[in-house]
């Protein structure tokens, strides 16, 4: 190397390739230096931001309970295929991680939650209220999360020159509803107007839009008009009759699933989170009225 350079400290000259192998003589002859930089703590939090989330072995072993959802707001909202948000949502989670559980969950309607329920292919169907007999044939209700105001509406096309204030009204009138659904017991019971069931809330709005219907009921009128919404229809009236409705709020276990022990368990946990405040404070994150 030291040569090298006196050769050329005399005036040779170089060609291109020993001017490179020059470079690279001495660029290796330069001792490395590193500086390890320690990342502040923004840093850090990007980089757990962005790094896969891998589950310890204990959350892979924890065992799942199948927990169906449904647009019923504000209790649960579907935002988008297959994703929801709530605060049942939240209520449930944080009981189960208290019983050692996690929850999977599963997109059903209510019609076809029950099924689930009966066949032992779902665990828990949440935000159901009324006890009937026919209901605890398949499922066992939850401890009581409080009452909940759920009026009763019906809707009818904006050209439909009916007035409909009293039940009566409804005579000659054929009027849709949920399969599954409680309305309240003189409309389960009601035998002079025809009824068409339908088995989730967009099924029941396109048969509206059809002209199969002239009339549907509804016990969550936002969750109704969520789904009109996008069918781009907004021709239609609410009716003078409305029937106030606060029935308690419960969760459904299946009878057949084999997890009675663990259902006493998770009402345990319900209660304590409801006298702890704690489901009061969730429903109040999402500026919803809590049941009381």
């Amino acid at each position: 190397m030291i040569k090298f350079l006196s050769w050329i400290k005399v005036g040779g000259k170089i060609s291109r390739w020993q001017y490179v192998l020059l470079l690279v003589i001495a660029i290796a002859s330069i001792p490395a230096v590193f500086v390890i930089m320690e990342p502040s703590d923004e840093d850090r939090g990007v980089v757990r931001a962005l790094a896969p989330q891998t589950s310890t072995v204990q959350e892979t072993e924890r065992p799942k309970l199948i927990v169906t959802f449904r647009d019923v707001p504000p209790d649960m909202t579907v935002y988008s295929p297959g994703r929801h948000s709530g605060p049942l949502r939240y209520v449930l989670e944080e009981a189960a991680d208290r019983i050692g559980y996690a929850i999977e969950w599963k997109g059903l309607s209510f019609s076809r939650s029950l099924t689930g329920l009966a066949d032992g292919s779902v665990d828990i169907v949440p935000s159901a209220h009324h006890k009937t007999e026919e209901r605890e044939k398949d499922a066992i209700f939850s401890v009581s999360l409080g009452q909940q105001l759920r009026p009763v509406f019906f809707a009818l096309h904006i050209d439909n020159p009916a007035t409909i204030k009293t039940m009566a009204d409804l005579k000659g009138h054929t009027v849709g509803y949920l399969k599954g659904s409680f309305y309240f017991a003189e409309f389960n019971t009601s035998t002079h107007f025809k009824k068409i069931a339908y088995a989730d809330n967009r099924s029941l709005m396109l048969g509206f839009l059809k002209g199969a219907v002239d009339i549907i009921v509804m016990n969550n009128k936002k969750a109704a008009e969520r789904e009109l919404a996008p069918l781009g229809y907004n021709k239609y009236k609410y009716a003078e009759l409305v029937v106030n409705d606060k029935p308690e709020m419960y969760f459904l276990y299946s009878r057949i699933s084999q997890k009675k022990e663990l259902f006493e368990h998770l009402d345990q946990v319900l209660v304590q989170m409801k006298n702890e405040g704690l489901i009061a404070d969730i429903y109040r994150s999402f500026e919803a009225d809590a049941p009381k």
